[in-house]
């Protein structure tokens, strides 16, 4: 399958590829995929591969769900999700909206996200729309939908044990103050919907083409087809090398740190900046890659995206980067998911 290319399903044997592709989306963060995807490829074994559509197939009425767990990667490894959510989600919309859900769509494709809701898409026996709304992780629910006027509510948080809560709010500031208020009251995590929309909203509002994009990327890393600079669109190699003067930035790993990469002839080092996610790469000072870019680290020897946690000092690293989503790159984008979100202040220097 080249880049590009809309699958027609996505089977079992597919799973790994997709897992695989969501997890170098995941920029080193968005959780682990190795549950994500035993739980999609069990989904899959039992219920048939999944039909992926591209938003033009599906009527303009046709609703879309974009969905996905909220909460914390590992209450989600140690918490195993009940089975009931995909059902209980799609119950509570239809309470809502008077109608079914037609079709669903990841609303972040990236680590487990990405593959959660082609689990739910089995389990339902729905389509899965071939797009997402972040297209990396972002922070507090940031979406392009949302950039693109989509309102978030009514949106639906499931816990998987018969709790379900429907929230309503005004503005986007309230409403995600509200989901991570819910999320704390059932436990830090639950399977979360917002943003629905219909299709001829999806058609403009959403990231199109994401998860054949995944697919393409993961058969590239496991080495099926291509390169994953190519899959990634013009992704480039920034740097080949170890991993030097690791360092987190608290007393905690997950409040963010930076590190080097000394490359393999010795000529030049690269600083790489990260918080839940890898956010920012400079080679000399210069900024060569920046969220809302998708930068990545492999390791070298297996060809296998790193989590930030799986970081070490003397891993042998491969350093890649590709350009972010347009959507993202637009000032009204860049406030939301660019540098300065993030607290980087780059003087004025545009991500490249």
């Amino acid at each position: 399958m080249s880049p590009g290319t809309l699958p027609r399903r996505i089977g079992r044997r597919d799973v790994a590829a997709f897992a695989r592709g969501c997890a170098v989306l995941g920029c080193g963060g968005g959780g682990g995929v190795t549950l994500a995807e035993r739980l999609a490829r069990d989904a899959v074994e039992r219920s048939g591969p999944v039909r992926v559509v591209d938003l033009d197939e599906l009527p303009p009425d046709a609703l879309v769900m974009p969905c996905g767990m909220l909460g914390s990667p590992l209450v989600f490894e140690e918490r195993l999700p009940t089975g009931d959510e995909p059902a209980e989600l799609a119950a509570a919309v239809r309470d809502v909206h008077g109608r079914p859900v037609d079709a669903l769509m990841p609303f972040q494709l990236a680590g487990a996200n990405g593959l959660i809701p082609l689990a739910w898409a089995a389990v339902l026996g729905l389509p899965l729309a071939d797009a997402d709304g972040t297209g990396r992780p972002m922070p507090n629910m940031a979406t392009v939908m949302g950039l693109a006027g989509v309102p978030p509510t009514p949106a639906f948080v499931v816990d998987g044990a018969g709790q379900s809560i429907t929230i309503r709010a005004r503005t986007r500031e309230r409403f995600v103050t509200t989901a991570f208020g819910v999320l704390a009251g059932v436990g830090g995590l639950g399977a979360f919907a917002f943003e629905l929309m219909e299709a001829a909203v999806a058609r403009r509002a959403a990231l199109r083409g994401t998860v054949s994009r995944a697919l393409a990327i993961g058969r590239a890393a496991l080495g099926r087809a291509g390169s994953v600079e190519s899959a990634l669109g013009g992704g480039r190699v920034l740097v080949r090398g170890h991993v030097r003067h690791l360092r987190h930035h608290g007393p905690e790993q997950r409040t963010g740190g930076s590190l080097m990469i000394d490359s393999a002839d010795g000529d030049r080092s690269l600083r790489v900046e990260f918080q839940e996610e890898f956010l920012l790469a400079l080679d000399g000072g210069r900024v060569v890659a920046a969220t809302p870019d998708t930068i990545v680290l492999f390791a070298t020897e297996t060809r296998r995206p790193l989590l930030i946690d799986e970081l070490r000092e003397d891993l042998l690293v491969t350093a890649i980067a590709a350009d972010g989503p347009a959507a993202w790159r637009t000032p009204e984008g860049l406030a939301l998911a660019g540098p300065a979100a993030f607290g980087f202040d780059l003087a004025g220097e545009a991500p490249r």
